[in-house]
């Protein structure tokens, strides 16, 4: 819309421009921004809720107005703990031989029921069968755990980060060697920010290292019981994210 003072000795005329609030659940309006160029000699270009403010006299100084919408759709292609100790899990992991031993050891830190490093090297016998009894005991309690809040943490004497690190390793294959979206972007209730769902793979794997046994109430506990949990959903395609690819969101409502 456009604005015209009645004397411009008492007002200068301009230009309010807004953008359309989404019509579904789909897309998320934020707040616009001025762009950073406009600098301090921006004048009197404004920000008004979801609406620019622009005078007409002030737009050789103007380089940029952006509007921010923000799409978020179901998380496809994870796939549960459960899978991975499933024989169609047992196919995929066959089918990639070293590759998903190397991201195991080499990428991850992951930790057995007591705290200690895990790794597949070494373990004696079949080596997806190692992987798999490894992440039995987190693959029953898997049905269970998800039924929790994000803030709710593991059962007393249960290291909560071995259940994070099976969720952690599901999520990491579920990337590498299914049809997860590693760029898609997740809220990460621990550190309030949007990660990529490879960056929340490698926060959570350094935060197992760096807290490798969490049984007793604290505070690190209970972000562990919360990457857990949200680790768990984003495998269950139970959780909202924003794809990498814009072909995946229909199209936002234009400005105006």
């Amino acid at each position: 819309s456009t604005w015209l003072s009645a004397d411009s000795l008492y007002g200068d005329p301009g230009y309010l421009l807004s953008a359309k609030a989404p019509t579904g659940r789909t897309w998320t309006r934020v707040l616009p921004r001025i762009s950073p160029l406009a600098g301090p000699a921006r004048g009197g270009v404004s920000v008004a809720g979801p609406s620019f403010r622009v005078r007409l006299g002030d737009a050789e100084y103007l380089t940029g107005v952006n509007f921010g919408y923000v799409c978020e759709v179901p998380n496809t292609g994870g796939n549960a703990v459960r899978y991975w100790t499933s024989p169609a899990g047992r196919a995929v992991l066959a089918a990639h031989g070293a590759a998903w031993r190397k991201l195991v050891d080499t990428t991850l830190f992951l930790v057995k029921p007591d705290g200690a490093r895990w790794r597949v090297a070494g373990s004696p016998g079949d080596l997806i069968t190692a992987l798999q009894e490894w992440l039995a005991p987190a693959a029953q309690s898997a049905a269970r755990l998800a039924a929790e809040s994000s803030a709710t943490p593991a059962p007393a004497a249960v290291n909560s980060s071995y259940l994070a690190s099976a969720e952690l390793v599901a999520a990491a294959l579920n990337v590498a060697f299914g049809k997860q979206d590693g760029g898609a972007t997740v809220h990460d209730a621990v550190s309030g920010k949007w990660q990529s769902v490879r960056g929340l793979v490698e926060r959570v794997s350094a935060f197992v290292a760096a807290h490798p046994v969490t049984e007793e109430p604290s505070n690190f506990r209970t972000d562990m019981a919360s990457y857990r949990t949200l680790l768990a959903k984003l495998n269950a395609n139970g959780v909202s994210v924003t794809p990498s690819a814009p072909a995946r969101c229909p199209p936002p409502a234009p400005p105006t």
